[in-house]
């Protein structure tokens, strides 16, 4: 299954183009930025504020979450920060105490972010195309690693957060599904666990867990005093899934008293609240249709609205050509993804879409549409050309996802 030179080739010529891209797209953008204004920037660009200094390019990606997950890495946590699960920070703190000791210093673990995000998603590239050519052909696999990695906010693959990692432990959990015998049962349990320590919808991944187990046991459920041992395996590593969660609450309540603490900072500090799934999209939906106006807000919550709307509609055209487990496993990462809501904010929908970033059966789903080729070139077009426009905003420390 990961043995196909072409696979390999069109992996890394797809990861290589879309990396370039964003190289390319970096530089120019902080070439105009640095000559017109350094407003929208923070401090530790300001500091090298010249056209000529490297600095100023190479800090183009300390942004937004990425330095928070920098901070847990290098300082550990406080309160405010515990939202942010910790093997992210742990796998950072790691890798920059290598290059640390290699003479990178002080920007050891920004380097560390950049390193480990791109080497994760190259790696979740090679099993998403194993699944997907598993699943339907070579030219789906091409065409869906195409429409992921220029999708319009697969720039976040590059950047310093969990997206990446998530997305890799993820796909090897249903890697590790296919394989037959008990030890892919217990590696997919492990990598579900470590998914459930990099966020909390990993233990979402126990969806197809669930699925699997009914449809291989279902039929011999008459003689399963035979199937025993197996159904033992395939049973206990669910458990290993919310280990992971379990580990960091044993973790909060040792060190401040409180097991929950992240998710009543979600609620204090980040005014993340709880609804009813999809009661905050329809809410602001209605609000843009009654009081539409030009400002820039408005772009922002049209834009979480469309790419928060189009995986529940591409999963509801598509359903029937998924694996069960993969539509179940979509499903509720949807439903869960717009369960929350940012209250006092102009954008109360803020980082749906990178959520929806990591539901990657929906992305098997668009080469369904192969057979129309200009309707995929328009797709992929308009995919790319707010790529790009959103790498522009994040580089100059405009808010994006």
């Amino acid at each position: 299954m990961l043995k196909s030179t072409i696979m390999w080739k069109e992996v890394s010529l797809i990861f290589i183009v879309s990396r370039l891209v964003i190289l390319i797209v970096t530089w120019l953008t902080m070439s105009s930025t640095l000559t017109i204004s350094s407003s929208h920037l923070p401090q530790v660009v300001v500091m090298y504020n010249n056209i000529h200094d490297v600095h100023a390019y190479f800090y183009a990606w300390w942004r937004w979450d990425a330095v928070h997950f920098i901070n847990i890495a290098s300082r550990g946590y406080d309160p405010g920060l515990t939202v942010f699960f910790p093997l992210w920070p742990l796998f950072i703190s790691g890798l920059s105490h290598l290059l640390e000791s290699v003479g990178w210093g002080n920007t050891a673990y920004y380097v560390a972010g950049i390193i480990l995000a791109n080497l994760c998603f190259y790696f979740a590239l090679v099993l998403l195309y194993c699944l997907t050519e598993k699943q339907f052909s070579p030219r789906a696999a091409r065409t869906t690693l195409l429409f992921l990695t220029f999708s319009p906010y697969a720039l976040f693959f590059f950047a310093g957060y969990t997206e990446s990692l998530f997305l890799l432990l993820s796909l090897a959990t249903f890697f590790f599904l296919y394989h037959k015998g008990s030890w892919g049962w217990w590696l997919a349990g492990f990598c579900a666990a470590l998914a459930t320590i990099t966020r909390e919808t990993g233990c979402i991944l126990i969806v197809p867990f669930l699925v699997l187990l009914v449809q291989r046991f279902w039929p011999v459920r008459t003689e399963l005093y035979i199937h025993w041992r197996s159904l033992l395996h395939a049973l206990l590593p669910l458990f290993l899934i919310p280990l992971g969660i379990l580990i960091y609450m044993f973790y909060l309540n040792k060190t401040w008293g409180n097991p929950l603490l992240f998710s009543s900072e979600e609620l204090t500090h980040w005014h993340r609240h709880l609804i009813l799934p999809g009661l905050g999209l329809l809410s602001l939906l209605w609000s843009l249709l009654t009081s539409f106006s030009l400002s820039i807000n408005t772009w922002f919550n049209s834009t979480d609205i469309i790419f928060s709307l189009l995986p529940m509609i591409v999963l509801i055209i598509g359903w029937k050509h998924l694996p069960l487990h993969y539509s179940f496993f979509a499903l509720a990462m949807i439903v869960f993804s717009i369960s929350t809501i940012v209250v006092y904010s102009p954008k109360p929908l803020m980082s749906y879409p990178r959520y929806m970033l990591v539901i990657f059966p929906i992305f098997m789903l668009f080469p369904l549409w192969s057979k129309k080729p200009l309707v995929m070139r328009i797709i992929l077009g308009v995919f790319f050309i707010l790529f790009t426009y959103n790498i522009v905003q994040f580089v100059t420390n405009r808010w994006v996802a």
